[in-house]
């Protein structure tokens, strides 16, 4: 059985406000929603949260507002025995906020609003760093936080010998110089086509060690050189699907940083992906 790892996510924390309706509303039309609730969010978090429960010791390198939802944020973070010791407090910039709107056949549709998740920097990331000692991380990386903050995250992290891996959500085009740095890239099927190279292999052959495309119903494709893996996905009724892509790598992470295998490691994700599909919110 292997041991418990350690993750390092390097991301945002955000509220979710989170409506439900019949339908996703289409441009200048107005439907009538049914529920709402205030939940937990940011992608940073939510697999922060994902790691810490699939059994990681983790932290989080973020930033909040000082404000309620900040203070909510953070005591959930806590309550997930998530460590918070370098999520910063940004006074003059509000907790990051998201506006969720979920249909009755689980899909959604997201606005997401930086605020203090804007205000993560070098410094931040050098802070948390320099602090670690013994067993090296894993660490996970996103793109809603400043893209020159990642990158400075993944230079440096790889600098150290430690496991990189990168969710590129909200995506966008990767230099090719990062790519080297990336020891497991996890897109869904949108966000591998915005990466800005033209195959899975072109980003093999500039440097990244793996490629995992979530594909929701169809399960997982594993891309190595020369290689190609399906990982099937797990039959669930989904209620939400808010959040099913941070439950694997979250899960993801944790299984990697014990010591799994890739394969098994993506097998443990989308028993976790699936999941979290079966309940209303991110987390």
């Amino acid at each position: 059985m292997p041991q418990p790892g350690r993750v390092i996510v390097v991301g945002s924390v955000n509220v979710d406000l989170t409506m439900r309706t019949d339908s996703i509303v289409a441009p200048g039309a107005t439907v009538a929603g049914h529920d709402f609730a205030t939940l937990q969010g940011g992608k940073g978090a939510n697999q922060a949260v994902a790691a810490a429960r699939a059994g990681a010791s983790t932290s989080l390198v973020a930033c909040i507002g000082a404000d309620a939802y900040g203070e909510s944020a953070r005591a959930a973070l806590r309550d997930a025995d998530v460590a918070d010791d370098r999520v910063r407090v940004v006074g003059e910039s509000p907790t990051g906020m998201a506006f969720i709107q979920v249909a009755d056949d689980g899909e959604n549709a997201i606005v997401v609003v930086a605020g203090a998740n804007a205000e993560l920097s070098p410094a931040d990331v050098d802070a948390a760093f320099g602090e670690v000692t013994g067993e090296p991380p894993v660490v996970v990386l996103g793109l809603e936080t400043p893209f020159d903050t990642m990158t400075h995250a993944a230079r440096e992290a790889s600098a150290r010998g430690w496991t990189v891996m990168l969710n590129p959500a909200p995506a966008r085009a990767l230099p090719s110089d990062l790519l080297p740095l990336i020891d497991v890239l996890v897109p869904n099927e949108h966000e591998a086509e915005a990466l800005g190279h033209s195959t899975i292999d072109d980003l093999l052959a500039a440097g990244t060690h793996a490629v995992v495309v979530t594909r929701g119903a169809q399960g997982a494709r594993i891309h190595t050189t020369g290689e190609v893996t399906d990982v099937p996905a797990v039959a669930v009724r989904a209620i939400d699907t808010t959040g099913a892509g941070d439950a694997f790598i979250g899960a993801l992470a944790a299984s990697v940083a014990a010591g799994a295998s890739l394969v098994d490691a993506v097998g443990a994700a989308a028993h976790a992906g699936a999941d979290a599909t079966t309940r209303m919110g991110a987390r």
